[in-house]
């Protein structure tokens, strides 16, 4: 079976989601993964040609001509890869993009997408009900439910609460909230720090960590904090052996987004033993179910002073002195799956 794959490692700073996947893939089926490049699938005959994150090539550009032609390239070497006898595959991360940029070509895209894809995985049983509303066609496809792997032996992780909280400049007594990850305007980060702001509780302290994904972005965020000296912000891109010191000295991980589906980020904070507070959408609550009540918190509607008092309350009632079980995904099985996934679509007239 030879598979293209987009992103494979090229995505690993921003996301190692795929790199994990693909490392496993062939390391346990012994099959070689190429990275997608539109040359590499026109000169290549291949079994699977598997997508994620296709409306990135739509984000990442700012000039319309040069998003036109990145989509054309892109449809023509899958449409040529089907011709000769490729599957197409698309892990649906996101149910449309964050930005809505382009929108007659992202209309035209979206709706090429889902008639050209011959099979399509999703990390929840939730996102397959989503899928009636944005995508009804996808439907009609084979579809797989595999869920998003862990973390865990992906980031420096060898030091502890006290060196963390040393390094950082807190003291053990505090409670620490974090929000860390790329830092964008569905992130909902700057009603995080009024809801915050408004809590007035001394012996409490908010990290956000992470780049913003534009100067206006990052001037407003440094502008709501100013004057609190419970806010501590480190808004720049976060190597990956200092991952480790944000969430060992953390207590609770808040993802205010306003829109989420699934979350890396949420997978990160279980990775490193640390309880999320995430919104009641997309497959939190599934999440949830998996992982359990006692590490994954959620709240109903947009963050507020309430909510976050309520998880932080929450917080000090439970103990999260033991290890998460993150068995349930767990890479060699989530490779299991989607090599199996891909047998079976080939076999699919």
């Amino acid at each position: 079976m030879k598979i293209i794959a987009w992103p494979t490692h090229s995505g690993r700073k921003i996301n190692p989601y795929t790199s994990l996947l693909y490392e496993q893939i062939e390391k346990s089926k012994n099959l070689e993964v190429d990275e997608f490049k539109n040359k590499t699938a026109l000169l290549n005959k291949y079994d699977i040609a598997h997508v994620h994150w296709p409306e990135a090539m739509l984000i990442r550009q700012t000039n319309t001509l040069v998003a036109y032609l990145y989509v054309i390239k892109f449809v023509f070497s899958i449409s040529v890869s089907k011709w000769r006898g490729a599957k197409f595959v698309w892990t649906v991360h996101n149910l449309k993009p964050h930005e809505s940029k382009f929108p007659r070509l992202r209309k035209y895209f979206s709706s090429w997408l889902t008639n050209a894809v011959d099979g399509v995985i999703v990390l929840s049983q939730s996102t397959i009900e989503l899928l009636k509303k944005n995508h009804p066609a996808l439907l009609e496809k084979p579809i797989a439910v595999i869920p998003h792997g862990h973390y865990k032996s992906c980031y420096s992780n060898t030091t502890n609460r006290q060196e963390s909280r040393s390094k950082l400049g807190i003291t053990n007594s505090e409670t620490v909230l974090l929000f860390i990850g790329q830092i964008r305007e569905y992130k909902n980060v700057l009603t995080l720090i009024q809801c915050f702001r408004e809590l007035g509780k001394e012996n409490i302290r908010l990290l956000i960590a992470g780049s913003p994904d534009s100067t206006s972005l990052k001037q407003e965020i440094e502008a709501n904090s100013e004057g609190d000296f419970r806010i501590n912000n480190y808004l720049e891109f976060i190597d990956d052996n200092e991952i480790q010191f944000f969430l060992n000295a953390a207590d609770l991980v808040v993802l205010p987004y306003t829109e989420i589906l699934n979350s890396g980020s949420a997978i990160l904070a279980l990775s490193f033993n640390k309880p999320v507070l995430v919104p009641q959408k997309g497959s939190m609550s599934e999440l949830k179910d998996i992982i359990g009540a006692k590490w994954v918190h959620t709240y109903e509607n947009s963050l507020s002073s309430e909510a976050l008092l309520e998880a932080i309350n929450w917080l000090h009632q439970e103990d999260h002195s033991s290890l998460i079980s993150l068995e349930k995904l767990d890479w060699n099985k989530i490779a299991e799956d989607t090599v199996q996934f891909y047998q079976k679509i080939l076999n699919t007239p």
